[in-house]
């Protein structure tokens, strides 16, 4: 919201046989009424407003229409609303990864959901990390 941090997503999945995902975990955490103070936030917090009832009542409804859309017509309907909602392309981010920070410029999202990123050695393909926003 107005360009600071409300929300946080960690996803764990289970990948069986053949590298097919099992079943995936989502937590979710949203700021409503109360913006946390961060001293090592890289860029502002902020927070809905509202009770805290409502906002769970527009996320889970928001959660049900995507989850619908995606069962419908596929992810690649679920993949362009996104990226119609997300950074401009280009924009300089980090990710933080297991074992590395790897800086780049958001390319968007490939056709399986991996973020994309151009880096200085080339195209990277991101699965699992922590955006970290804007380059400063």
């Amino acid at each position: 919201v107005d360009g600071g941090k409300v929300a946080g997503i960690l996803l764990e999945s289970s990948i069986g046989q053949g590298g097919r995902v099992e079943h995936v975990v989502a937590g979710i955490g949203v700021n409503v009424g109360f913006t946390p103070q961060v001293a090592e936030m890289r860029y502002p917090g902020a927070a809905l407003g509202g009770s805290v009832e409502a906002a769970l009542e527009r996320l889970a409804q928001a959660l049900a229409r995507r989850l619908a859309e995606w069962r419908h017509h596929g992810f690649e309907a679920v993949r362009t609303a996104w990226l119609a909602k997300a950074g401009p392309l280009g924009v300089a981010v980090d990710v933080r990864l297991a074992d590395e920070l790897v800086q780049g410029s958001f390319a968007g999202l490939d056709q399986e959901g991996a973020l994309m990123l151009d880096t200085a050695a080339g195209p990277r393909r991101i699965v699992s990390g922590e955006l970290l926003g804007r380059v400063t």
